[in-house]
């Protein structure tokens, strides 16, 4: 056992008393700790306080203890326990205690902590302390091996009730010395006591202490889990060998805000009893397709020795507009489960801006962006671009001319709104459709489309509304290409003159101090 040895200079001597802990689960079956009078922690790793380290005596279960799980007080004529807010809970008699709730312990009450079972015991008289070393304040008292050897001598010393008059020796070195010791070796071994079944040693040693009775029923048409299972059920133990039925988690929530796919979780089902745990699962209510178990487990039986993942198979909807709720009920020969299902929108945080200005913040930074750019452009390039730009804009309103689309124009200057719109609105409907796929977002095409050829129509009707209206001004020159060309280009280079003077040039390299 790892247990803190207590030191007479550093901790006080405390007085024994009438209480203690029999290992009934455990990897010492039949260990005794004896308890002294006052309070006594029972965890993993006391971290030197008084108490009772029980480390050793976990075995290979999902449950664990927690470093100071429960604490105990004693006294002469009484023995209460409390939980520690330990996260997998203190039990009494396979009931949870409450957190803080104090609960009175009597003989033969049995305290769970993870996957071990002690047994409470109450002494007539003080229990002698020169029979262990004491550990905290705990004194360990190890089980008297028989030495009786001769048949005779066993007739003359008749085993007390649920006490076996011969020890049963397993192939592994464990040892049964009461019925109830089998049920608990079923719990931590299962296969080496199934082992002992059907090797034959079982029924031989039953047969030896006079309780040919008790033998196990052996048949061809049963596996040898269910004959063991039957043989634990026949066996005269003091205590319940019904199994016990424990899931985890006793719930599965799923929250997204995204519909489509498939998530997977798992329940976990454990045999926290002694016998062969059966049971079957199902969805309720009967028809929910978006929760789905595997078909060897749904509504079919299957058997838990230790323990068995139950898989699941959650479909979310294509749009999560409101909670779903379902169950998966688990039912055995341990008990029954609940286990709630739901998928829900994951809660909305609302986000409170800085100020009443930031909703309106893109254009105002979109329009400096801009400006900077300008600004940095130097007056010669400024006017080489604006009015070069709007002499090639006319140029190409020429060229659409030649596209054989609509009425002919009566001159090649002529601009044309049909052919113009259809133009601009196909570029439009492209550019709209590319943005959608670059996003990802295939239900966003149609109105993508729909958005880009709406704007390709609109820039149409301004530009031919712009071309008929500015270039009346040519009079008789307006069927000459050169002249329109140049008009616009003079447009151009007189809307880069008064950017000039909105916006001064400015240049981004550092002055050089002089």
């Amino acid at each position: 056992m790892n247990r803190s040895p207590s030191t007479p200079s550093t901790k006080t001597a405390t007085q024994p008393g009438c209480w203690s802990l029999n290992v009934v689960r455990g990897r010492a079956v039949g260990q005794e700790y004896l308890l002294d009078l006052g309070e006594t922690i029972l965890g993993n790793a006391c971290s030197g306080e008084r108490g009772l380290e029980l480390a050793d005596q976990e075995v290979n279960s999902p449950r664990k203890m927690a470093a100071r799980h429960a604490m105990l007080l004693s006294t002469n004529d009484e023995l209460t326990i409390r939980d520690l807010e330990s996260p997998g809970g203190t039990f009494v008699n396979q009931q949870r205690l409450l957190s803080g709730q104090a609960r009175r312990l009597v003989p033969g009450d049995v305290i769970q902590l993870g996957g071990i079972q002690l047994a409470v015991k109450h002494n007539a008289a003080s229990p002698p302390t020169a029979a262990g070393a004491r550990a905290g304040n705990a004194a360990v008292v190890a089980a008297p091996a028989p030495s009786v050897s001769a048949p005779a001598a066993r007739s003359s010393l008749p085993a007390s009730p649920g006490r076996l008059s011969l020890p049963f020796s397993t192939a592994g070195g464990a040892q049964c010395r009461s019925w109830d010791d089998f049920l608990v070796l079923a719990a931590q071994s299962w296969p080496a006591l199934r082992d002992e079944l059907t090797s034959g040693r079982l029924a031989e040693y039953l047969r030896r202490i006079h309780r040919a009775e008790l033998v196990p029923r052996l048949a061809s048409d049963r596996s040898p889990d269910d004959l063991l299972d039957d043989w634990l059920a026949r066996l005269p133990a003091a205590g319940s060998s019904a199994p016990e039925l424990d899931v985890h988690p006793d719930n599965l929530l799923v929250r997204t805000a995204t519909g489509g796919g498939i998530t997977r979780q798992t329940l976990r089902i454990t045999n926290v009893g002694y016998r062969l745990l059966r049971s079957t699962a199902r969805v309720e209510p009967p028809g929910t397709r978006w929760v789905r178990l595997r078909p060897e487990h749904d509504g079919r039986p299957f058997q838990t020795i230790d323990q068995t993942d139950l898989p699941v198979e959650l479909e979310l909807p294509q749009a999560i507009d409101r909670s779903l709720a379902a169950f998966i009920v688990i039912e055995s020969n341990g008990g029954t489960r609940r286990i709630a299902v739901r998928i829900e929108r994951p809660t909305e945080q609302i986000v409170v801006p800085e100020s009443s200005a930031a909703a309106s913040s893109a254009f105002p930074l979109w329009r400096e962006r801009l400006s900077g750019s300008v600004a940095r452009l130097h007056p010669g390039a400024r006017i080489a671009i604006a009015g070069g730009g709007a002499a090639l804009l006319r140029l190409l309103a020429v060229l659409v001319n030649a596209v054989p689309i609509g009425t002919a124009p009566a001159h090649v200057v002529e601009p044309r709104l049909s052919a113009e719109a259809i133009i601009l609105v196909v570029l439009g409907v492209a550019a709209g459709l590319t943005l959608a796929s670059r996003r990802g977002e295939r239900r966003d095409y149609l109105a993508a489309g729909f958005a880009g050829g709406s704007l390709g129509l609109l820039a149409s009707a301004v530009w031919f509304a712009a071309l008929q209206s500015v270039e009346r001004l040519l009079g008789a020159w307006s069927t000459s290409i050169w002249a329109v060309v140049v008009l616009w280009g003079t447009l151009g280079a007189l809307f880069a003159l008064v950017s000039i003077v909105v916006i001064p040039p400015r240049s981004d390299k550092p002055e050089v101090a002089r």
